[in-house]
């Protein structure tokens, strides 16, 4: 069973910082073509909508930005080398335990 995950790693960030930072990179594991990647898409695709040119959001296909490896990808949101990303609570359940409940009982 995979459980789809919002983050935003910038959840805390200014408005300014936004701003200053006018690209955010968003990573999904997948595809486009499938479901989880059409979504990630979509998203970004709307965020880029709603942000009227105050920031853009780059859609990062096939793990791009955690070496095309699923279980680096929450670590790379915590590093800030990925914005935004879209994933499996079982791939990031390495970098950060209590995601594993989700999973159960796999």
């Amino acid at each position: 069973m995979f459980v789809m995950i919002f983050s935003i790693a910038m959840a805390n960030a200014s408005a300014e910082e936004v701003n200053r930072t006018s690209e955010l990179k968003l990573s999904v594991v997948v595809a486009p073509l499938y479901p989880m990647g059409a979504a990630a898409k979509s998203w970004g695709d709307a965020l880029n909508d709603s942000a009227k040119g105050t920031f853009t959001v780059k859609f990062y296909p096939g793990a791009q930005l955690a070496g095309r490896d699923a279980t680096k990808e929450f670590r790379a949101l915590q590093t800030g080398e990925i914005d935004l990303a879209v994933g499996s609570a079982l791939q990031w359940s390495d970098a950060f335990p209590p995601l594993a409940a989700i999973a159960l009982p796999w």
